[in-house]
């Protein structure tokens, strides 16, 4: 399996319900910036509110590494509130050392 192959088949195992078109724009924003955008969740998002009021927006990035033969994608939980450290593993706005990342490889 070449390069491509291993990359859209990590997508692909990421996101089953991903069309081609949206493969193709996982595969160029990877091109571009080295991860894509998973999933996100606005609906408890309000702009005003949302960094120490409790309606933050969420999302995941992908990203992708590579070392040799090896290449993985780290999943990175990611929020509108920049003020607190979100933990990616457990989901709560604390920084845990037992905690970790979430990682996929492919």
């Amino acid at each position: 399996m070449n390069r491509m192959d291993r990359i859209i088949a990590g997508i692909k195992m990421l996101n089953p319900e991903f069309k081609d078109g949206q493969i193709f724009s996982a595969l160029k924003f990877i091109a571009e910036k080295g991860f894509y955008r998973t999933s996100e969740d606005y609906s408890n998002y309000e702009a005003g509110q949302s960094c120490d009021g409790g309606k933050y927006g969420f999302w995941t990035n992908a990203i992708l590494h590579e070392l040799g033969e090896d290449m993985w994608f780290e999943l990175e939980e990611r929020t509108t509130c920049d003020a607190f450290q979100f933990c990616s593993s457990c989901g709560s706005f604390n920084t845990h050392e037992n905690c970790e990342p979430s990682e996929l490889t492919i």
